[in-house]
C-alpha cells in the first residue's frame, strides 16, 4: 500500500483536544463508519484489487483501484458487503475482507449512481479451510495452560460461544464441573492425564472448536502454567512498531477499526500525555509528593528496581470530598522532573481508597481489593484523568489512601525520587454526581502481569460480569512497550465499543552513560503515550450505557518481538480503568 495509504490516512487523522482517566485518540477514518467523503458523479469502475486472495476468515486490507469512487455507500466481496472501508480518494480505496468460502468472488463499489460492474480485474480469491457453522465455540486462551496428571487443575476458558457447552475434552477425557460465564468465558475442571500437551475443545450443538496452540493443555509431575498462551490478531503483514511511532496513520487504522465489534458514535477520544480537556478542571488544585523514594543503581545487565512497594495512610488532599481531576509525575527531591531521559523509568504506580462502605467491583474484598478501592493508575505515559463538570469522585470523611509502586533506574548510582500528583477536588458540599471506578485487567483479583512468547501480533483478553449498572463516563487502557492497543467491548450489547486506547511511541533518548539496559538499543521505540475516551459533557451523551449482567470484555494487542524482546514478552500487562455514573447516582451522592 506504501506511502499512499500512509498521506490518505494521515489526512483524515484527527485527535480531540479532550482529557480523562488514562489516554487514547479514536481516529475518525472515512468509511470505517460508513460515512461517504463527498457526493458521486461517475459510474465507478473496478480495475484492480490488491491483494488478490486471503483467508477465508476475512480481515486481509485490500486496495481496491479505480474511478469513480467519491462518495462510495458500500464495498462488498460476492454479496457480503463490508463496514470496513476507507475511501482515499475517487481512484483508490482500502477495505477489509469479509469472511467467505473457498472460491472466487468479485469485488464491487456502490455509490448513488449505480455499482461497479464485474470483470476479471475485481476478483478475490478465499483460500484455506471452510469456517466452521455459525455458533460452534472458538477457544483463544486457557488459564492455566498446565496441570498436574492427577486432575483437578480449575481452568478458566476464553472464547466465544461458551455459554451453551455441552462438553468439554482435554485429549480424549472430559473436563467436570462445567460453568460459563456468559458466551465468552467458562470455568472447568482438568480430568487426570498422562504427561504431554493435549489440546482442549469445547462442544455445543453447533459443533466441536477447531483445534489451535491457543487451547492446548500440559499435564506435569507437578502441575504449573506458563500464562495464558498467545493468539493471533492481525496476522501477517501488519505494521510493525517502527511504522506505529506517534501513533503512525497505519496503525491508528487497523487499531480504530477493531474487528468484530458495533461502532460507538458517543466515543469522544482525548489524548495521552497530558492532552488539554476541552474543560476546565473544577476546584482547587493540591500538589501531593510522596517520598523520597530511593531507587537502587542499576549494574552492568539490569536495571536498579523497586518492585511492587506498597505504601500505607499516605497524606491526602482533602476528605469529605470529590477529586475532579489528577496529573501524574516522578520527580527528583528538587522538583526536577525525573523521566527516560534521565535514566528514571516510571514503570506504574495504583492508588487505593479505604473507607466504610469502599469496595473494588472487579475484585472486592480478595486479592488486589483487599488494599481498598482501586480509583486511579498510571505509568511512564502519565496519564492524565480529568471528569467532565459536574461529576467527581467522592472520598468520605474517614477514608484512607495508600499506593503500590514499580520504579526503576538505569544510572549506576541509586536515585532519589518522589511520586507526585497534581490533584483538583471540591468540598462535599459542591453537592456533584458521583462516579465509581472500575478496574479490569487479566488478572483482576491476582498479579497484573503475564508472559509471552512467539513473535507477531497476539491478543490477551478478560471478561468481567458488570455488577455497576449506570452511564459509562470515561475509560481508558495501559499497556507495555510493544502494546499496540487495548480496547474495551461490551460482548452483551453486540460487542459495542466502549473505548480503544491506542499507544503512541517515540524512540527512546540518548542513555550515554547509563547501563542496566539489557537488550534495548538506544532508539528504540517507547510507549510516550496512550489516549482514553469520554462522553457526558458539553450535552454531549455518555459512552454507554451499561446493564447489571453486561458482559465486559477487554483486549489487549501486542506486537510481540517488534520492541525491545525481553520487555513486550516478559510481565507484560492489559489493563483498563473504568469510570460509571452509578443507575440512581444523585448530586451530593457518594455510591461508596
Amino acid at each position: 500500500m506504501g506511502n499512499r495509504f500512509v498521506r490518505a490516512i494521515a489526512s483524515v487523522v484527527s485527535t480531540a483536544a479532550i482529557s480523562g482517566v488514562f489516554t487514547l485518540a479514536t481516529t475518525a477514518v472515512p468509511g470505517l463508519d460508513a460515512s461517504p467523503i463527498a457526493s458521486a458523479s461517475t459510474f465507478p469502475v473496478v480495475t484492480s484489487i490488491s491483494p488478490n486472495s486471503g483467508s477465508q476468515s476475512g480481515g486481509a486490507v485490500v486496495e481496491v483501484q479505480g474511478s469513480g469512487f467519491t462518495g462510495a455507500t458500500s464495498v462488498s466481496f460476492g454479496t457480503n458487503a463490508t463496514p470496513f472501508f476507507s475511501v482515499v480518494s475517487d481512484s483508490i480505496l482500502y477495505v477489509f475482507s469479509t469472511p467467505g468460502t473457498s472460491g472466487t468472488v468479485n469485488v464491487t463499489v456502490t455509490t448513488s449512481v449505480g455499482t461497479s460492474a464485474t470483470s476479471s480485474n475485481d476478483q478475490f480469491t478465499y483460500s484455506g479451510s471452510t469456517p466452521p457453522p455459525a455458533g460452534t465455540p472458538t477457544i483463544t486462551s486457557v488459564s492455566p495452560n498446565g496441570g498436574s496428571t492427577s486432575g483437578g487443575t480449575s481452568v478458566t476458558i476464553t472464547g466465544t460461544n461458551l455459554n451453551n457447552v455441552t462438553s468439554v475434552d482435554f485429549g480424549s477425557n472430559p473436563g467436570t464441573g462445567i460453568m460459563a460465564m456468559g458466551s465468552t468465558s467458562l470455568m472447568v475442571s482438568s480430568p487426570a492425564g498422562s504427561l504431554g500437551t493435549v489440546d482442549i475443545t469445547a462442544t455445543n450443538s453447533s459443533g466441536s472448536s477447531t483445534k489451535s496452540s491457543a487451547d492446548q493443555f500440559t499435564y506435569s509431575s507437578t502441575g504449573g502454567s506458563g500464562g495464558p498462551p498467545p493468539q493471533s490478531y492481525y496476522g501477517p503483514g501488519a505494521p510493525t512498531i517502527s511504522s506505529c511511532s506517534a501513533i503512525g496513520p497505519e496503525c491508528s487504522l487497523l487499531a480504530n477499526s477493531v474487528p468484530n465489534t458495533t461502532s460507538n458514535p458517543n466515543i469522544n477520544s482525548f489524548p495521552g500525555n497530558g492532552g488539554t480537556p476541552p474543560y476546565t478542571a473544577q476546584g482547587t488544585e493540591s500538589t501531593m509528593s510522596w517520598g523520597p523514594i530511593s531507587i537502587p543503581a542499576a549494574t552492568s545487565s539490569a536495571m536498579g528496581q523497586d518492585v511492587d512497594v506498597p505504601m500505607t495512610g499516605i497524606a491526602m488532599p482533602c476528605h469529605d470530598c470529590y477529586i475532579t481531576a489528577m496529573q501524574p509525575n516522578l520527580t527528583y527531591t528538587d522538583g526536577s522532573t525525573a523521566s527516560i531521559a534521565t535514566g528514571a523509568w516510571f514503570h506504574h504506580v495504583v492508588f487505593f481508597d479505604s473507607g466504610s462502605g469502599k469496595s473494588d467491583p472487579g475484585c472486592p474484598a480478595i486479592g488486589a481489593g483487599l488494599g481498598g478501592e482501586r480509583f486511579y493508575a498510571s505509568g511512564d505515559e502519565k496519564s492524565n484523568f480529568g471528569l467532565p463538570p459536574g461529576y467527581g469522585f467522592y472520598v468520605g470523611a474517614s477514608d484512607s489512601w495508600s499506593l503500590l509502586y514499580m520504579l526503576m533506574n538505569m544510572n549506576p548510582t541509586a536515585i532519589n525520587v518522589d511520586i507526585q500528583l497534581k490533584i483538583n477536588w471540591v468540598p462535599a458540599s459542591a453537592k456533584l454526581t458521583p462516579v465509581k471506578p472500575v478496574w479490569l485487567s487479566l488478572n483482576n483479583c491476582g498479579s497484573e502481569e503475564t508472559n509471552l512468547s512467539g513473535t507477531g501480533y497476539q491478543e490477551l483478553t478478560y471478561t468481567w460480569t458488570n455488577t455497576v449498572p449506570g452511564q459509562l463516563l470515561t475509560i481508558g487502557g495501559h499497556v507495555h512497550d510493544g502494546g499496540i492497543n487495548i480496547y474495551a467491548d461490551d460482548d452483551t450489547q453486540n460487542h459495542l465499543l466502549l473505548c480503544n486506547s491506542v499507544s503512541s511511541y517515540s524512540p527512546t533518548p540518548s542513555m550515554a552513560g547509563m547501563t542496566g539496559m539489557g537488550s534495548m538499543p538506544i532508539g528504540q521505540d517507547v510507549i510516550t503515550g496512550i489516549n482514553g475516551c469520554v462522553g457526558g459533557y458539553n450535552g454531549k451523551p455518555p459512552l454507554a450505557t451499561l446493564n447489571s449482567g453486561d458482559q465486559i470484555s477487554i483486549h489487549g494487542i501486542y506486537d510481540v518481538g517488534a520492541a525491545d524482546p525481553g520487555a513486550d514478552t516478559t510481565g507484560v500487562m492489559a489493563i483498563m480503568l473504568a469510570y460509571i455514573v452509578p443507575q440512581g447516582a444523585v448530586p451530593g451522592g457518594t455510591n461508596s
